[in-house]
């Protein structure tokens, strides 16, 4: 069991990091040269403005050409909708919009896990104002000035930014390698040459244990066969004449024992099988032969 979790444990950190990441668009000139991507553009915007009368810039232009190939335009309720969330986070699409609504509606739906994936802003802004405001063309010089002046003390002091935070909450545990703790569950696809491993080494050692058996088996059954074999003892008998001669001992063993007496004179033989023959004297023949 130790084995196997190390073994997991290695498997899980060298897929982690063998797992190549998508190339990542940190500007205009990246999403350009991404033919197969579809950008999301808010509609009646200032981004489609920028891209659509933005005849003098090559790179604006191929990507508001790919916006309409794809259909890209969507109206600000359409925007985020969690389908073109999904698409962002399959590496099919990217969101051309402002940061702060970006932080926004990614606050909101990070945790839901919609598709595999996580979100990221690009390094590169492409429209710097953070925040703008529309007013009529009649307005008094003087009342801008005075809205200017207040909208810049908002900014300085930090309240403008403290209204963002409280609208986006705890944005920063969506972050990836916020805290050590934060893990996502690996599927059986990325662990499934663990307990491949496993089968076959289980499979392996099962081949091993049947091949020992056999063996074995048969080691034990030649063995048998060979004690269980009859022996057979050749005895020439002597002549008539030297009958009375001393002879000498002889012992058998075996478990049965097929005793054949060969006659020197008559040349025939005579069968005592299937005999069992304790240690015994048998037959004698003389001592000056």
């Amino acid at each position: 069991m130790v084995v196997l979790m190390n073994a997991f444990t290695g498997h899980m950190k060298a897929t982690m990091m063998l797992i190549p990441e998508p190339e990542r668009i940190d500007s205009v000139k990246d999403v350009s040269r991404s033919p197969d991507l579809r950008p999301f553009v808010w509609k009646g915007g200032a981004y489609e403005d920028l891209l659509k009368n933005a005849h003098g810039v090559e790179v604006y232009r191929v990507v508001w050409a790919m916006t309409v190939a794809r259909d890209g335009l969507r109206d600000m309720g359409q925007l985020y909708d969690e389908e073109n969330l999904c698409q962002v986070l399959e590496g099919k699409a990217v969101l051309m919009s402002d940061h702060t609504s970006q932080q926004y509606h990614m606050s909101r739906t990070c945790r839901l896990r919609l598709a595999p994936g996580s979100y990221y802003f690009g390094e590169e802004s492409s429209y710097p104002t953070k925040l703008a405001m529309a007013m009529r063309k009649g307005v008094h010089p003087g009342l801008l000035r005075l809205i200017d002046q207040r909208v810049n003390w908002l900014g300085e002091s930090g309240i403008i930014q403290a209204w963002i935070e409280a609208e986006l909450g705890d944005w920063q545990s969506c972050l990836s390698g916020s805290h050590e703790e934060t893990y996502s569950a690996l599927s059986l696809f990325e662990v499934q040459s663990v307990f491949l491993m496993f089968l076959l080494t289980a499979a392996l050692s099962l081949l091993v244990f049947c091949a020992e058996m056999l063996i074995g088996g048969s080691s034990v059954k030649i063995e048998r066969r060979h004690r269980m074999r009859r022996t057979k003892i050749f005895v020439t008998r002597p002549p008539a004449s030297e009958a009375q001669s001393t002879f000498r001992t002889l012992k058998a063993w075996g478990r049965k024992t097929e005793v054949i007496v060969w006659s020197q004179a008559s040349g025939l033989h005579e069968h005592s099988r299937g005999e069992k023959h304790e240690p015994s004297r048998l037959f004698k023949r003389n001592a000056d032969n």
